[in-house]
């Protein structure tokens, strides 16, 4: 899919745990691999929301308006792979605080065996 995603999990979910965003992550950002000029400058990145669950737009609005603004006011795919998302920041919400950390390829390429075999149920 050669269009730009970010990838705004909760990282307390229940369902879609990290590691199913981890192994997305890894998935999508392979596609730079293949022979597609598109898939090459397509901007793919991922975000966990801390002490939020499966639903992050309804439990943390504030956090994932955070991510998600200069995301989408990027002008294209280059400036969505370097624009700042505010990683290691926390925004307060009305019923507690969430931490938005952005995690690398690199720790997404780490998954442990069980987290690999889990995950891989899922998708």
């Amino acid at each position: 899919v050669p269009v730009d995603v970010l990838l705004l999990f909760g990282g307390d979910d229940p369902w879609c745990t990290e590691a199913v965003g981890k192994r997305m992550h890894v998935t999508l950002a392979s596609r730079r691999n293949g022979g597609d000029d598109a898939a090459v400058t397509a901007a793919c990145r991922f975000v966990s929301l801390g002490n939020v669950g499966h639903c992050p737009n309804h439990e943390a609005p504030k956090a994932v308006a955070q991510v998600l603004i200069p995301w989408l006011n990027a002008d294209d795919s280059e400036e969505r792979r370097v624009v700042p998302l505010d990683s290691l920041c926390q925004i307060h919400e009305p019923w507690g605080e969430v931490l938005i950390r952005e995690i690398s390829i690199e720790e997404s390429e780490s998954l442990g065996l069980i987290d690999r075999f889990v995950s891989s149920m899922v998708g």
